[in-house]
């Protein structure tokens, strides 16, 4: 009898397989996807590390971290707590920790006892008494008034600086330098006679109780000079020079911004 030949109803599936199996995770499959996964970039922190280890194995001292040159003072009151710590030190800031509140009452009823004993010196100043009693007992932060208040009562020389322009408060001793920035007032820790030189050859020295004096007191060239130094144009969009007149009033508007800054 001849011999039937066997037809599989089971249908072939190698096929299907080799065309699944470049999908798989097989050993040459994952190898070759490797090559399209970007290598890892290394933290900071293990960059650091390598760069410290090559310093090192070269003998080299590990470059020295940059010291701050000012103490920024972010607190509501500003003014008040930039000159407590040019004062007493960012060390006796930092010291007071939770306790702030209270040391502020207490430094602010110490000074209004100081201030009481040197109403000649108020006067001399043009500084009024009651208005700086006033805002140290009642202010939730004290003005520029109270912060000359402060200079007075316990002897101090401070400039202030405000964008383009500054204050001087010549007290005695040895000058603090404060400076208004976005977050706050920095407390600047060394002090150099450069920085005072550049101070008042470059900004406007700004008067407490009137930045600038009438018009008629002035030339255009000094009108001139001091937009100069408080960055203010003096030439109109098409290259022609200001009048006296419009100088003066676009000074008179930043001095007045510059005072609502302080």
């Amino acid at each position: 009898m001849p011999s039937r030949t066997r037809y599989s109803n089971t249908p072939s599936y190698e096929h299907k397989f080799s065309e699944m199996r470049e999908h798989m995770f097989y050993g040459e499959t994952l190898e070759r996807l490797s090559r399209y996964v970007p290598a890892e970039r290394p933290s900071r922190e293990r960059v650091k590390s390598k760069i410290r280890q090559g310093v090192l194995a070269a003998g080299l001292a590990p470059p020295k971290a940059e010291r701050s040159t000012s103490f920024i003072c972010s607190q509501r009151d500003r003014l008040f707590w930039s000159f407590f710590v040019a004062l007493r030190g960012t060390s006796s800031f930092l010291a007071l920790g939770q306790h702030t509140f209270t040391e502020e009452k207490k430094f602010k009823f110490d000074t209004v006892a100081l201030m009481r004993k040197k109403a000649a010196q108020f006067k001399a100043a043009k500084v009024s008494l009651n208005q700086a009693e006033s805002e140290l007992v009642n202010a939730r932060e004290i003005s520029i008034v109270g912060m000359e208040a402060l200079c007075i009562a316990h002897e101090v020389s401070l400039i202030y600086i405000v964008g383009k322009s500054y204050y001087d408060f010549n007290y005695g001793g040895a000058y603090h330098v404060i400076e208004r920035v976005d977050r706050g007032c920095a407390v600047l820790q060394d002090v150099t006679d450069d920085k005072l030189v550049k101070t008042r050859e470059t900004l406007f020295l700004m008067d407490r109780q009137k930045p600038l004096k009438g018009i008629s007191s002035y030339v255009i060239g000094e009108l001139q000079a001091i937009a100069q130094r408080l960055d203010v144009q003096t030439v109109s969009e098409t290259g022609k020079p200001l009048t006296k007149k419009a100088i003066y009033e676009a000074l008179v508007l930043m001095t007045g911004k510059l005072q609502q800054m302080a």
